[in-house]
């Protein structure tokens, strides 16, 4: 789980977590709801910027913005396929 991931990788990196949701454009509050599993990242797009904080050990987080990528891409087509007009 991301929570998880942050928890073990942010400190491993050195950063704070102030100097991570800066990083990732958001409040310090709200990655400190990320750690403790209270939130979860409202876009791919924050995702991506915590993956690539500046230090090689938030690089694994770089998985979990691939994957949840993917499944989003397969919901959507989903929900296309779901919503086409019958002929």
């Amino acid at each position: 789980m991301l929570k998880d991931r942050l928890k073990e990788k942010r400190p491993e990196a050195g950063l704070t977590q102030t100097a991570l949701a800066a990083h990732a454009g958001v409040t310090t509050r709200t990655t400190q709801n990320y750690e403790l599993g209270n939130r979860k990242p409202s876009s791919m797009e924050v995702i991506r910027r915590i993956a690539d904080a500046p230090d090689g050990a938030m690089k694994a987080l770089n998985d979990a913005y691939w994957i949840a990528k993917e499944k989003n891409k397969k919901y959507i087509a989903k929900m296309c396929r779901k919503e086409a007009p019958q002929e």
